[in-house]
């Protein structure tokens, strides 16, 4: 017996240490919600999204491992008479672009031409992860903390008033490890 013990002792304590060991890293996951809306009277909105002031983010932004999902939740007005085209679009913070072409040249789309019918419509999170485009690049802007949101409303190739998104949110899911 004292010979098993001895031979086994090494081994057990590596184990033990190995387990121990692993017991000290925990990955934790959370998720951040941040609420916007806007009426694109002019068929244009722009907003600035600043994750910096939720605490969550704040207490873990220098421990994000992994940005694991971006979505979005929207209540959709469309109050003109024919189906509107729905783009949104993400730029580093600090731009500020003012036209439809600016954006289509140097911003990155993340919900391309989208047609929402007259009336109201709603787009749950899980729709909203099946119309994302340039989904890394998003995630590399809510990773540095904030960044610029655009919308465009379009009838007929013009941009169009009488749209509102009305609630709206971005649900941020990332990955910490302490």
């Amino acid at each position: 017996m004292k010979t098993l013990v001895r031979k086994l002792w090494l081994p057990g304590a590596l184990i033990i240490g190995l387990l121990f060991a692993g017991c000290l890293l925990v990955s934790l996951t959370y998720v951040i919600v941040t609420n916007f809306s806007f009426t694109a009277s002019s068929g244009f909105y722009t907003q600035s999204i600043d994750l910096t002031n939720n605490k969550t983010w704040d207490d873990n932004k220098d421990k994000i491992d992994l940005i694991d999902a971006v979505g979005f939740e929207m209540t959709m007005v469309n109050s003109n008479d024919e189906p509107v085209t729905f783009n949104t679009y993400v730029t580093p913070a600090g731009t500020a672009y003012t036209r439809k072409g600016q954006l289509d040249s140097l911003a990155y789309v993340i919900i391309h031409d989208l047609t929402v019918e007259h009336g109201t419509t709603v787009m749950t999170y899980a729709q909203s992860l099946t119309h994302l485009e340039n989904l890394d690049k998003l995630k590399e802007l809510v990773k540095g903390g904030s960044f610029v949101y655009y919308g465009t409303a379009t009838s007929g190739g013009a941009t169009v008033g009488g749209f509102s998104v009305n609630p709206g949110k971005i649900v941020v899911t990332f990955t910490v490890t302490k």
